[in-house]
Order: C-alpha cells, then sequence, then structure tokens
C-alpha cells in the first residue's frame, strides 16, 4: 500500500481501499495528494487539486463529531496531601500574628520547599512546569506568598518528588490528611472537621487496644486522651501537629479486622445491560511450561518405585500407570496436559521416560539382542555405543533420528548397511519402544504393498518377513521374530 513514505507530485487521484482508525496514518495518506506540481497539465497549468476515492467510509469515520470527555478523574492522595498543606499555610498567612503559628509555619513552608525541591526537572512530567518549579524551589519564595503565588503554586500538585519516595507508608499519609483537616477546620472553619475528629477518635480506640505493643504504650496517655471529646475542646493547631507528629507512625500497627469497614453504595449509571453466554474455548497446552513443570516433580520424585521400573526398562503395569497419573495430577499437573503428552508419546510411560532417560545398564542390556551371538565390527561398535548413550539421555530415541547425524557418520545409510531382518527390528523396538515400532512397521508394510502392486504381484523377502512380524504380535507387545527364507508372494 502506497500510503506513507512515498513522494510522487503527480498524484492527483488517491484511493482509500482499506479502512484507517489511526488519525496519524490517515493524514499521512491524504499527504501522498498535497505534493506540488508546476506545469502538470501543461505550461502554466500547475497542480491546484486532487481526488479522494474512499471506499472504506474513512472521511466519515474522522468527520464524525467526537463528545469531548467530562470525566474528572479523582485527585491522588499525594496531590490531596500537597493541596491540604497549601490550603494550611495560606490560612496562617491570613490569621492574626501568633507566635505559635509562625513555628507551624515555618516548619509547613519547609516541607513545601523540600517537595517542590525534589521536583526533577529531567522528568519530562515536571518539565511542562519548569518555570512554576523554579520558582518555588528557591526556599526564601515560601517566606512571604500572596494569592496569586499560592494560585501558581497548586499547579504543581501532583508532580512526582523524590520526597514522596521517602515516605511510602500510605497509612501515616493518610493520617496526615485527617490531621490537616482538622487543622483546616479550627482555622478557617472547613466542613469537614467533625468527620476528620471522629475518624481520629476511631484510630486512637484502635491504637488503645494495641497497648501491648511498646511504641504504643509509651503514648498509651496521649492516645487516650484523644480518644475522649475533653481534648477536643478548645483543641489548637499546635497540639494537632503535635498529635498528627506522635502517631502517623503507629497507624499501621492497627489490626487490620479492627479498622472501620467503609460501605459504598454507587448509582449504576452505565446504562442498560443484557446476558450474554460465555464461549468455552479450550485451552491449549502451553509445551514449554509443562515440560518445565514435569521435569520439576520428576526431579522430585527420583525415588518413586514406577519411575526406577521407568528408568530400567521394566515393563510398567496398568496400575502402576494409574498410580503416576494420580501423582502427577496431585501434584499440579493438568489432566489435559497429561493426554497431550501421552498421545504425543504414544504412551504417559513413554513420555515420562524421555524426561528421566533410561539406566545405561538396561540400555545395554535392551540391546544385547542385536549384540549377542556374532562378532561387531568397529564401526558397528561405535554404533551400538551411540544409541547407548542417545538413549541414557532420551529415553526414547525416535528411529529417524538413526539416519541422522551422528549416527550417518558411522552408518551413512542407517542401520540396514550393518544389521536386517529381525536384528533391524530390534534396534527399532529398543530405541523406539513396541507402539511406535509397530506404527513404523505398518507404514513399511503399506509401501511394500504399493510396490508389489507395481512389481506385478512380486514381493521381497523383507515384505514378507514384515508380514510374518505382524502377525505373531501377542498381547504383551513383544513379537516372535524368526529368519524367514527367501520367497514369492503372488498378488
Amino acid at each position: 500500500m502506497l500510503d506513507t513514505g512515498i513522494d510522487i507530485p503527480d498524484v492527483v487521484n488517491l484511493v482509500f481501499f482499506k479502512p484507517v482508525h489511526s488519525k496519524t496514518k490517515y493524514w499521512q495518506m491524504i499527504g501522498r495528494g498535497t505534493r506540488l506540481r508546476p506545469n502538470l497539465y501543461g505550461p502554466g497549468e500547475n497542480k491546484k487539486d486532487f481526488l479522494i476515492f474512499d471506499v472504506c467510509e474513512n472521511i466519515e469515520y474522522f468527520n464524525a463529531p467526537v463528545a469531548p470527555d467530562t470525566s474528572v478523574a479523582a485527585a491522588s492522595l499525594g496531590e490531596r496531601l500537597f493541596d491540604a498543606r497549601l490550603a494550611l499555610l495560606a490560612g496562617i498567612d491570613g490569621a492574626s500574628d501568633d507566635p505559635e503559628l509562625g513555628a507551624l509555619r515555618e516548619g509547613l513552608s519547609a516541607r513545601m520547599h523540600g517537595q517542590v525541591a525534589g521536583m526533577s526537572l529531567d522528568n519530562f512530567v515536571v518539565r511542562t512546569k519548569r518555570q512554576a518549579v523554579e520558582r518555588y524551589a528557591d526556599a526564601a519564595v515560601w517566606t512571604k506568598m500572596t494569592g496569586d503565588d499560592y494560585v501558581a503554586a497548586a499547579t504543581l500538585h501532583g508532580l512526582p518528588s523524590s520526597l514522596d519516595v521517602l515516605d511510602q507508608d500510605e497509612f501515616a499519609k493518610r493520617f496526615d490528611l485527617l490531621a490537616l483537616r482538622t487543622q483546616l477546620g479550627v482555622l478557617v472553619g472547613d466542613p469537614g472537621f467533625v468527620a476528620a475528629k471522629k475518624r481520629i477518635q476511631a484510630i486512637a480506640n484502635a491504637l488503645a487496644a494495641q497497648k501491648s505493643i511498646p511504641v504504643i504504650a509509651s503514648n498509651l496517655e496521649l492516645i487516650a486522651a484523644i480518644a475522649t471529646d475533653e481534648w477536643w475542646q478548645d483543641v489548637t493547631l499546635p497540639m494537632l501537629e503535635m498529635m498528627r507528629i506522635r502517631l502517623r507512625g503507629l497507624v499501621s500497627l492497627i489490626d487490620i479486622v479492627d479498622r472501620p469497614i467503609v460501605y459504598t453504595n454507587f448509582a449504576n449509571v452505565g446504562g442498560a445491560s443484557e446476558a450474554s453466554d460465555i464461549k468455552i474455548v479450550a485451552i491449549a497446552v502451553d509445551r514449554a511450561r509443562f515440560r518445565e513443570k514435569a521435569f520439576a516433580f520428576l526431579r522430585s520424585h527420583e525415588d518413586d518405585l514406577v519411575l526406577f521400573k521407568l528408568r530400567h526398562g521394566e515393563q510398567l503395569t496398568a496400575l502402576d500407570l494409574l498410580s503416576l497419573e494420580r501423582i502427577m495430577i496431585s501434584s499440579g499437573l493438568e489432566k489435559n496436559e497429561l493426554d497431550w503428552a501421552a498421545n504425543e508419546s504414544h504412551g504417559l510411560g513413554l513420555f515420562v521416560r524421555s524426561m528421566v532417560g533410561l539406566d545405561r545398564t538396561a540400555a545395554i542390556a535392551a540391546l544385547a539382542e542385536f549384540t549377542a551371538g556374532s562378532t561387531l565390527t568397529g564401526n558397528q561398535i561405535r554404533f551400538v555405543e551411540l544409541l547407548i548413550d542417545q538413549l541414557t539421555q532420551r529415553g526414547v530415541v525416535d528411529p529417524a533420528l538413526i539416519y541422522e547425524e551422528p549416527f550417518t557418520g558411522v552408518a551413512p545409510t542407517g542401520p540396514s548397511r550393518y544389521s536386517r531382518g529381525r536384528r533391524c527390528w530390534c534396534l527399532w523396538r529398543c530405541s523406539a519402544g513396541f507402539g511406535r515400532a509397530r506404527s513404523l512397521l505398518d507404514k513399511r508394510l503399506d509401501d511394500i504393498r504399493a510396490a508389489r502392486l507395481r512389481q506385478q504381484g512380486r514381493c521381497t523377502r523383507n515384505a514378507l518377513w514384515v508380514s510374518c512380524c505382524l502377525a505373531k504380535l501377542n498381547v504383551k507387545g513383544w513379537c516372535t521374530l524368526f529368519n524367514s527364507s527367501a520367497c514369492w508372494v503372488r498378488k
């Protein structure tokens, strides 16, 4: 799509043949036709306009009026604290001269200056208020402020400050806000005074119930006084500041179950709703995650009897498999994951053995039928050693791997170079297990049948041998193999 990054001034026709929902991309597409082109239609006839053929209603989409966002985000705790401190500072400046208020104002202005000074101009959020931040980062500005100064300082609320990082105790900061509201109530008659007073008294009662804590016991006299109405009569701003400083660090020690429950009852203004059925979709198995969980389980159950039998190539009973599956499910593995693993590996036992590997002695014993009664060449011995190594590491070896490296480095054409008939079947059965060897033989038999039709009824010796192998399979999963003489089978 030639919609962006193309500069062809001769273009006078644009075709919008795809829906676009990005306003930036929409205007970039229109920009393909805004390139000027002098003398486009002849000498002196310059390009003055272009046409847009919009078949996906993109123009209607972006021309539709967008309703303004009228929602108002609730102020954060940090913003409310900043505004409350600023309002208290303005209230003190508007009150009569009082030496006690002077000490409180000095501490409050130092706190506000420290918060603004901690706003880093390297932060792009702070940089938008650079002029105000640089001004109020000067401590001298806070010593004497007017009405306009407070309005300008209020624009800095909500900006990140390093001072906020040093105070991460949310319960203490919420108590600060309650104390500031009571101070504003005493100073300027803030309507939130009564509610803040009741909440502080509830906090004092909750702290009194934790008097076994040493730090609370040391402040128990003050806590008991705050819980009474007498303490609040003729209370002063310095008294409330002393209360805030001494109790703010104790609020987090209140038992959670004793904290007051806040009940809400919001009206639903989202409009009508309708019921919908949830479509249940089967969740695919996360193979990597499942193998990690399975490996962790097997590592923690190395001494299990069933795993011992698997590592030593012993035949498992149906009861063994049921016990293994039950233990794996109880350890956090899902049933659908185990079913997937069993299907992929042609049995749960083969899957587990591929994870735990095969004991080297058991691997050597499994290949005894292949090596017995014959003298092997150097390459044959190397081939068997490679297979033993793979069985020890993997537990199960896909027969297809025998026709790949490192086996082809010893036998480029596969094991048939060194073994045929019964001995080749032994290799397949030892490496893949009976189930997979059977499936491979089925495929081999299908290939031979197709070749027999092409050869007008003639069959090779291997085809008859495979047929005999399949006919002699018994219920235990093993087979009786024998060497057959060369023969011909007619269609």
